[in-house]
């Protein structure tokens, strides 16, 4: 079995296990199995994906993490 190596950057753990549950299904049906490593800051997840030797094959990203260099927005738009 071919194996995937994964990515997923997200603040919210209940959040990162359901779409990787979600593809493992689907790798699994394609005889591939992924191995997924988890982030929750979006700078070290970045800091990942820079220095990841061999580079992963999939990378999953929350694209509303909330910014502590500003407050008020997330990920570039404002926030409810």
């Amino acid at each position: 079995m071919q194996v995937i190596r994964g990515l997923m950057v997200d603040d919210e753990q209940r959040d990162q296990r359901r779409p990787t549950t979600r593809l493992n299904t689907r790798f699994e049906k394609f005889g591939r199995q992924a191995h997924w490593e988890t982030q929750s800051e979006p700078d070290e997840g970045q800091g990942r994906i820079r220095r990841a030797d061999p580079p992963y094959d999939v990378v999953l990203a929350d694209l509303l993490l909330a910014r502590e260099d500003l407050p008020d927005r997330c990920c570039g738009t404002l926030c409810a």
